[in-house]
């Protein structure tokens, strides 16, 4: 193994004790490199990407042809990528099938991004696939030749573990960013493609209308290769979606939503919220589609219509319908389970609900979910922990909050190398808090102009709608332990010792837990994928 420099993350030298922690540190440190040339070298030109991938596969001995192989479902979208890629896996495996499946981000583990059969890889399987992948890499490439994105390290990871160490039936692909220029679409032969719900999000790279974000997801579309679209909100994304599947030749259909009467009486799926009925039925279609494929079944006639020529209105799309969920899928989509997405936790008497919801959209249908679910507990207290900016606190107004702590995605100031699966290299503390202590005002103004008397949706209780207290925090462990009133003493030590280290809130000087006399407590979590991965790791730790 290669050796590699060490890297300070609280002001001394970190020294990771496991090829594992090596593997990850390198991964950041790339993570790293890849911000530093974003914002002071120029892009390469985005036709290179696909080459210099191509590159990379040939300098770790897969060909192209391998890949060619490898029996790929390839997902895009702006949201339910990964909730749609989870379903798909489920299903194909409960029908009995090896599965592979890579996606991003992680939430609470880096090897997340890896799994093979549900589970994500062991640490031996991860770090040895990782040096392998490294070395030949370092070994093989010329003088004047880049080495990959952090992205893409790991994409080749797991190609790797796919073709050579595993031998998977099936693997699952999520894109990275848009689809188009995304190193995923390396892959020229997919069975299907699926895309998932589309909003503004990446508008830096992707482009600032709904029609150029579609035409960047429609990139993965190929030719002679299904692929199957969630209804779009926007006719002009899917006017798009229907020019770019003409153009490349591609037969295009439509997943309307499931009935959750399909799913027979008493079951549910396996991800929480009303839009996972759009996920899953997209899910069901690409793997009914996969299955077709691997079996040699005939197409029926309305997908036979399909291949036959361009479409001339998106009214033309061909409508796929589920009248009967076999059993295998059913209960794949019933064991379906995806970490920060809908999660409850709960510890003591103190209920966590965690959902990494980051966009305006995401965090509407999260407000809802919490709302519905914090409800059913009958509880006369809530707890807020949102993260982001005005437009997305706006949705989060009514929800009753008591108090509400925000902060930057950074578990813990004081022990930064315990959490190696969430260390950012790019991490600015003083922007970070700024940011943090910002958007206490703004929620504080837009808890201001609430109407006076107005019910929130939690209790419907006008009369009983105290004022919501609010602090920002330096770390996700010293405002969870805040917001949780002190309830959850096994996030106590630590959090006062990063409350030592920075000097208590960052605004209201908030060290000691709030004085509000509650039984029970019930605990929201959103804002990023990556709070809510560093929530649940610390509501995992062993007490």
């Amino acid at each position: 193994m290669l050796p590699v420099s060490n890297i300070s993350t609280t002001g001394k030298a970190m020294r990771p004790q496991t090829e594992y922690e090596m593997a990850l540190l390198v991964l950041k440190e790339r993570g790293m490199q890849d911000a530093i040339l974003k914002r002071y070298m120029p892009e390469p030109p985005r036709d290179t990407v696909f080459q210099h991938t191509r590159n990379c596969l040939k300098w770790i001995g897969i060909t192209l042809d391998e890949i060619d192989k490898l029996s790929v479902i390839h997902v895009a979208g702006t949201k339910g990528k990964g909730s749609t890629c989870s379903y798909v896996e489920s299903i194909l495996r409960h029908h009995g099938y090896k599965t592979g499946c890579f996606s991003s981000p992680h939430t609470v583990d880096y090897r997340e991004r890896i799994c093979i059969n549900g589970q994500m890889v062991s640490k031996d399987v991860f770090s040895s696939a990782f040096w392998h992948v490294y070395e030949k890499l370092l070994l093989s490439k010329g003088p004047n030749d880049r080495m990959p994105s952090m992205f893409c390290l790991v994409l080749l990871v797991a190609i790797y573990i796919f073709v050579r160490v595993e031998e998977v039936d099936v693997a699952i692909i999520e894109v990275g960013v848009g689809g188009q220029f995304d190193q995923t679409n390396v892959i020229r032969r997919p069975v299907v493609c699926g895309i998932t719900a589309l909003h503004l999000d990446h508008q830096d790279v992707l482009g600032n209308t709904i029609g150029e974000i579609a035409w960047h997801k429609a990139g993965i579309f190929k030719k002679g290769v299904p692929a199957v679209t969630t209804p779009q909100s926007s006719h002009c994304a899917m006017e798009v979606l229907v020019n770019s599947a003409n153009e490349r030749e591609c037969p295009l259909f439509v997943a309307p939503p499931l009935n959750e009467s399909q799913l027979g009486e008493g079951l549910c799926l396996g991800i929480a919220g009303g839009k996972q009925l759009y996920n899953a039925a997209l899910a069901v279609q690409l793997a009914r589609i996969w299955l077709q494929d691997k079996n040699g079944l005939g197409h029926s006639q309305k997908e036979r219509k399909a291949y036959q020529g361009p479409l001339s209105d998106v009214a033309d799309i061909p409508e796929l319908s589920t009248s009967k969920l076999s059993a295998e899928m059913m209960t794949g989509l019933v064991n379906t389970r995806l970490a920060g997405r809908a999660q409850i936790m709960r510890k003591g008497n103190v209920t966590y609900y965690l959902d990494g919801a980051h966009t305006t959209g995401s965090m509407e249908q999260c407000a809802q979910w919490f709302q519905d679910e914090a409800t059913k507990e009958q509880s006369t207290i809530h707890m807020g922990k949102p993260r982001h900016a005005v437009p997305h606190l706006h949705y989060l107004k009514d929800c009753g909050f008591r108090v509400a702590a925000f902060c930057p995605s950074v578990v813990s100031t004081s022990a930064r190398g315990h959490f190696v699966d969430h260390l950012s290299l790019t991490y600015d503390p003083a922007d970070a808090n700024q940011r943090a202590a910002q958007q206490v005002e703004d929620w504080e103004a837009i808890l201001s102009s609430r109407p006076t008397g107005q019910p929130n949706v939690c209790n419907g209780d006008a009369s009983a709608d105290p004022a919501c207290l609010s602090a920002s925090f330096t770390s996700t462990v010293s405002a969870l332990w805040w917001a949780s009133l002190g309830k959850n003493v096994s996030l106590e030590a630590l959090a006062r010792a990063d409350l030592r280290m920075d000097g208590g809130g960052l605004r209201g000087g908030a060290v000691e837990v709030p004085d509000v006399d509650a039984a029970h407590v019930q605990v929201l979590v959103t804002g990023s994928m990556l709070m809510a991965g560093g929530a649940i790791k610390l509501l995992d730790a062993k007490e």
